[in-house]
C-alpha cells in the first residue's frame, strides 16, 4: 500500500489550507521561520514523490509538517494528542500519518537558512 494514501481524506475539509496554517500558527505560538520548515518539509515530500497537492490531501499533509517541525524545534514529544484534539484527527490517523510523511521523505528533516531564505522569498511573492 502506498503510505500517501494516509494523507487523503475521505471528503474535502470545510475550510482552506490557509485558515489550518494561520489557526497552527497562532494556536503553537509558531514562528514564521517554523512556518517555512514546514512549507519546505511538505514540498520535499511533493519533490520525492511525484506526487500532487489536492484538496483531499493538502490538509492532512501542512498538519503532519507542523506537527514535526513543533517535535523538532519544540522538543515537545507529546503533542500528538494536542493536534489530534485540535485538529480533529483521530491520533491513531494521526500517528501513521507522522510515520508515513517521515519514510517518504527519508527522514530527511534538515532545513538550511538558505532553504528558509528561499521559502521567505516565494512567501513573500505569493502575497
Amino acid at each position: 500500500m502506498d503510505p500517501f494514501n494516509d494523507f487523503v481524506c475521505d471528503h474535502e475539509p470545510p475550510f482552506s489550507v490557509d485558515y489550518v496554517v494561520e489557526y497552527l500558527q497562532k494556536k503553537l505560538r509558531l514562528t514564521n521561520t517554523e512556518k517555512f520548515m514546514a512549507m519546505i518539509l511538505v514540498v520535499r515530500l511533493f519533490l520525492k514523490t511525484n506526487n500532487k497537492r489536492t484538496k483531499l490531501n493538502e490538509h492532512r499533509l501542512v498538519i503532519t509538517a507542523f506537527l514535526i517541525v513543533v517535535k523538532l524545534r519544540q522538543d515537545n514529544s507529546h503533542i500528538n494528542s494536542y493536534f489530534s484534539r485540535e485538529t480533529g484527527i483521530n491520533l491513531a490517523d494521526l500517528n501513521q500519518m507522522e510515520k508515513s510523511f517521515l519514510y517518504l521523505i527519508d527522514w530527511d528533516l534538515h532545513v538550511s537558512p538558505e532553504d528558509c531564505k528561499k521559502m521567505r522569498e516565494i512567501f513573500l511573492q505569493d502575497c
